[in-house]
């Protein structure tokens, strides 16, 4: 390890020179507080941002702030919020060409993840961040907690809305949750099973469910959504017009539709909004999910409901498609899965409804018992079109069919939360609405690639013929 006297050299020695002297400076330097790090050295101005580390020895914050999990990240949050701070104070503007000036951390939004970019442990506290070396030209130069707030400020904001609507439990719902030996938190529960969210338009159906559906995330004290806890496995489930669909059994919902024939390996290159929402079902009990979240805005109306009239003007045999509402409560009962439906246009699913929720400007109210004395004055005549028992296959991922390698060279790259480019494919994740943040995008290229690569390496050595093998 280098003094900081050397890198200061290293720096006076290589200034006015070709941007590449730059690489010079790859090593590690010792502040006495703590060490310097340079990972990676960026080739020109405009190429991505050098790659630093930071550690200090003397991690003078008390243990019971990172003694668990769930602290520790909330301890590493705050320090990567607070570190993103003081280093917007020091670049100020960019400065020079390409990204000259850039000193970042990836810190967040609203939502609490856990990040590589930083590191705390009883010995040591671990910084990655990077910077844009300065250049001229190219030379060296499903837990809602009374109080919280769920609106937000607009569609295109995560911040929360000024002056919204506190949210309410209704005293029916309402469940008590101990946070700590201390204390508790009490607030709407959502039971297990099948739950409907309706109510008018823009009464807050949708905002309550994207609250819900972002409940995989801690957010940050302000947000609003503090306490909003969702388990960790819950998916949105929506559809997804022209998505690639590649091998999935959707036998369950779709029966062979016409020039298709069987659907027990389904694939195809541009989906409906039926066929989309149906593998995306099945991808996510694949993946093991046990809460699926659905909003009537964002499905397919056929995939969800088939009502009387239209079944008696169009017979089961010319409707290759088993709705949803014929599947949900099997879902729940055989399988464990749950399902939480926004549903303000039809009543169809108050016979299949274990709660039901009714949102009135943006207040939650328990509707369940109106909602079944509805459904016995008024019974549904329609019949039930689901053929068997729901089932579906697991399938396994075939690692050859990854290709990161655009040529020779590695390529994994991501713009914004919403693409990912891997080798020459950019995959399109515009859908995913779960996702927040383009580090998430990034990390998903590098687990194709990682899973890529071990089976690559695997693939090479002595009994490669044999563990190639693999299911379609």
């Amino acid at each position: 390890m280098e003094s900081k006297e050397k890198l200061i050299s290293i720096l006076k020695r290589i200034d006015g020179r070709g941007y590449k002297a730059y690489l010079d400076l790859k090593g590690s330097y010792d502040f006495g507080l703590f060490s310097l790090f340079i990972d990676h050295v960026q080739r020109d101005p405009f190429a991505s941002p050098s790659l630093l580390r930071v550690e200090v020895y003397e991690n003078s914050f008390p243990d019971k702030l990172y003694q668990n999990p769930i602290r520790k990240i909330a301890l590493e949050d705050y320090i990567s919020r607070a570190f993103s701070e003081g280093i917007k104070k020091l670049a100020g503007d960019r400065r020079g060409s390409g990204k000259s000036g850039i000193l970042h951390i990836d810190h967040g939004n609203q939502e609490i993840l856990q990040r590589s970019s930083m590191n705390i442990s009883s010995d040591i506290l671990e910084i990655r961040f990077q910077v844009g070396l300065p250049a001229r030209g190219r030379r060296v130069m499903g837990f809602e907690a009374q109080r919280i707030l769920i609106p937000r400020e607009s569609g295109v904001s995560a911040k929360p809305l000024t002056n919204a609507v506190s949210f309410k439990s209704p005293p029916s719902l309402q469940v008590a949750m101990e946070t700590c030996k201390e204390c508790s938190v009490v607030g709407m529960g959502i039971p297990e099973g099948v739950t409907l969210i309706v109510g008018g338009g823009y009464h807050g159906k949708s905002t309550l469910l994207q609250a819900v559906e972002l409940g995989v995330y801690n957010h940050i004290p302000g947000d609003g959504r503090e306490l909003v806890i969702t388990r960790e496995d819950a998916v949105k489930i929506r559809a997804e017009d022209g998505r690639c669909v590649e091998k999935v059994d959707v036998k369950s919902f779709i029966h062979h539709p016409p020039g298709i024939g069987d659907t027990a390996k389904f694939s195809t290159e541009n989906a409906s909004g039926s066929t989309s929402q149906a593998a995306n079902i099945i991808e996510t009990l694949e993946a093991g999910s046990k809460l699926l979240l659905f909003d009537e805005d964002t499905s397919a109306t056929n995939f969800m409901i088939r009502d009387e009239r239209m079944q008696r003007l169009v017979s089961k045999d010319k409707e290759p498609i088993t709705p949803f509402i014929d599947r949900v409560t099997e879902l729940y009962e055989e399988h464990g899965v749950s399902s939480v439906l926004v549903m303000g246009g039809s009543g169809d699913y108050f016979q299949k409804a274990d709660t039901v929720i009714m949102m009135d400007h943006y207040q939650p109210h328990n509707v369940t018992q109106e909602a079944r004395k509805v459904a016995e004055e008024m019974p549904l005549n329609r019949e039930t079109e689901s053929k068997g028992k729901f089932h579906y296959r697991q399938r396994y991922p075939r690692p050859e069919s990854i290709k990161p390698y655009k040529g020779k060279r590695l390529k994994l790259d991501s713009r914004g939360v919403s693409n990912l480019i891997i080798g020459t494919e950019t995959i399109d994740l515009s859908q995913v609405e779960q996702l927040v943040e383009s580090s998430q995008t990034r990390a998903i290229g590098y687990a194709l690639y990682q899973f890529h690569k071990n089976y690559k390496q695997k693939s090479d050595g002595p009994s490669s013929k044999a563990d190639s093998k693999k299911e379609d």
